[in-house]
């Protein structure tokens, strides 16, 4: 079995054919893939809660959504804001 992963857009519905080639030439098209829809947004993280705190340092934690989009998730991006400052944004790579 051979397989190809393809980057899509969320949302979207995809239909793919695929050609075999060698020196001599290329295959005719295969049949056509039923519809397939990519993966969809992920609902958002649950129950936030904050689990230790000292001068220098906050630990937050919270829980996987319960919808994944029917995707694995990537990451976590993570905002705070403090005040007149501005939001910083930090990744979390699962």
């Amino acid at each position: 079995m051979t397989e190809y992963n393809a980057t899509v857009v969320t949302g979207k519905t995809y239909f793919f054919k695929v050609k075999t080639l060698n020196v001599v030439g290329k295959s005719a098209l295969s049949l056509e893939s039923a519809g397939m829809l990519a993966g969809s947004v992920p609902s958002k993280p649950l129950d936030l809660e904050l689990v230790a705190q000292s001068q220098f340092q906050i630990k937050f934690q919270w829980t996987q959504p319960s919808d994944l989009g029917g995707i694995p998730l990537t990451h976590y991006a993570i905002y705070w804001d403090y005040g007149v400052l501005g939001t910083e944004l930090a990744e979390l790579f699962v």
